[in-house]
């Protein structure tokens, strides 16, 4: 927060914490951009190409389980990742059969991801052969396929809490490099809910820095990329 201190209030046009407040209390959208000051909302396609490696075998293995596959985004900053599984869900004739959700606290990040569209150099990490079938030129940059577009839902929301627009559980949730910047008591939150929002035999893609076993005895299957025992009674 103190290193982000200087950018909110930038975004505020305001000089000082008081000066802040008074903003925030005085008009609602200044709570957006102070939002989007204070969040590092780091992401792209494919980003870290060994944990979607590890995931491509994974989401049929995962369809097996129950004939359908839920996905979570935590904190999906411009949803970009969860695009990214859309596509691999899609190579393996699978998207049809799941839902894939996105949350993130800031409405501007939500906005971009319902709309799918992105510079045309963020597009470069894609690799060719889904290049080629999942983004098209358009506004200026690139959108994503229709197909993908359809099959992803937007929550505006806070992680931390419950929403009643989400599924109950999940078989795969990406949470990456969000614990890094939480204090113990809130990182130890974190992985007690997603834990609980995990169904018994899923899979939790989170951080390069980050073990989430302190919350259940994850088996760890690659960079980034744990899975819940079979046998979990949570």
């Amino acid at each position: 927060m103190d290193r982000r201190e200087a950018a909110c209030l930038r975004a505020l046009k305001v000089r000082t914490i008081k000066e802040a407040r008074q903003a925030l209390e005085a008009d609602g959208p200044h709570v957006d951009r102070a939002f989007g000051s204070l969040m590092i909302g780091v992401t792209s396609f494919f980003r870290d190409p060994p944990v979607f490696a590890t995931l491509a075998p994974l989401l049929p293995t995962l369809h097996a389980q129950r004939g359908r596959i839920d996905v979570l985004s935590a904190a999906c900053s411009d949803g970009r990742e969860l695009y990214t599984v859309a596509m691999q869900l899609q190579e393996a004739g699978l998207l049809q059969a799941s839902s894939l959700w996105g949350v993130d606290c800031r409405s501007d990040g939500v906005a971009v991801a319902r709309a799918g569209v992105y510079p045309a150099e963020d597009a470069g990490a894609i690799p060719e052969p889904l290049r080629e079938r999942f983004v098209a030129a358009a506004h200026g940059g690139v959108v994503v396929d229709a197909s993908l577009r359809k099959a992803c839902q937007w929550v505006r929301g806070d992680i931390f809490e419950d929403s009643p627009e989400l599924p109950d559980r999940f078989d795969l949730i990406l949470c990456r490099n969000v614990a890094i910047y939480l204090r113990p008591n809130a990182v130890s939150d974190l992985w007690k809910r997603l834990d609980q929002r995990l169904r018994p035999g899923g899979v939790l893609v989170v951080g390069k820095a980050e073990r989430p076993l302190s919350a259940a005895p994850f088996r760890r299957l690659g960079s980034c990329v744990y899975q819940k025992p079979e046998n979990s009674q949570t």
